[in-house]
């Protein structure tokens, strides 16, 4: 006599092959769509040339010494004196501020506030290599 296995012993099993499939199809479409939607669609125009050279803004260094003295780009000036230069730069001219770590943290904010009087928006504050402390 022939035995039979009995079917309903056997865990069900989930085919995850069609489900992969779907996944990679799934992720080549939108990776399309995407391409797709970052393209810019721009009519296509022909600039003009243009005859002004471009002007390349380098930054100006104010330094504060140990002393407290102000110097731009090397030269002693009084406060009043840097407000008067400073509005003299262009726009926006980058100013790099370098003070003495022995100066006193009211100087520091006095220099950025005769410089904030001179309409200047774009200055930063040098500190020698990694995080300020």
């Amino acid at each position: 006599m022939i035995r039979l296995t009995d079917d309903s012993e056997k865990e069900p099993i989930i085919q995850l092959s069609p489900m992969i499939d779907l996944v990679f199809l799934l992720l080549v479409v939108f990776i399309v769509a995407t391409m797709y939607l970052t393209q810019t669609h721009a009519l296509p125009v022909n600039l003009p040339k243009g005859e002004a050279p471009l002007v390349e803004q380098k930054a100006v260094t104010v330094t504060i010494d140990k002393k407290g003295t102000l110097h731009l780009d090397g030269k002693a000036l009084s406060p009043k004196e840097l407000e008067e230069a400073a509005q003299q730069f262009p726009k926006a001219t980058p100013i790099i501020v370098e003070a003495d770590e022995t100066v006193p943290y009211g100087r520091v904010m006095g220099t950025l506030e005769i410089l904030r009087r001179a309409h200047v928006t774009d200055f930063s504050l040098a500190v020698e290599g990694g995080k300020a402390s």
